[in-house]
């Protein structure tokens, strides 16, 4: 049985912001096209793979959202119970985050 657990939710907050940061990146490309091919079958099969990009890219999109939403509340959970747990202990049965 583990003896000690340990979480940093510093660590989940900053994982939170990357995500985020690479959820924002990911939103502002431009969508490129390459435009018609003259071929109807190339045409219709680039709009269908367009189309099929466009439906997994939000769903990718909605999910990293979810994550970074999971990851923020996890971290503010933790810090919380931290808070509460130590603040019922006298001082000398507490370490601070920074000294583990």
């Amino acid at each position: 049985m583990a003896d000690r657990f340990v979480f940093d939710p510093e660590g989940a907050a900053r994982l939170a912001q990357r995500v985020k940061a690479a959820r924002s990146d990911a939103s502002h490309r431009p969508a490129t096209s390459a435009g018609p091919s003259g071929t109807p079958e190339i045409d219709a099969a680039m709009q269908e793979f367009t189309r099929a990009a466009t439906v997994v890219h939000t769903a990718l999109s909605g999910s990293l959202e979810r994550l970074e939403l999971w990851l923020d509340a996890v971290a503010a959970g933790q810090l919380s119970l931290d808070e509460r747990l130590g603040a019922s202990l006298p001082a000398d049965h507490t370490t601070r985050r920074s000294d583990t």
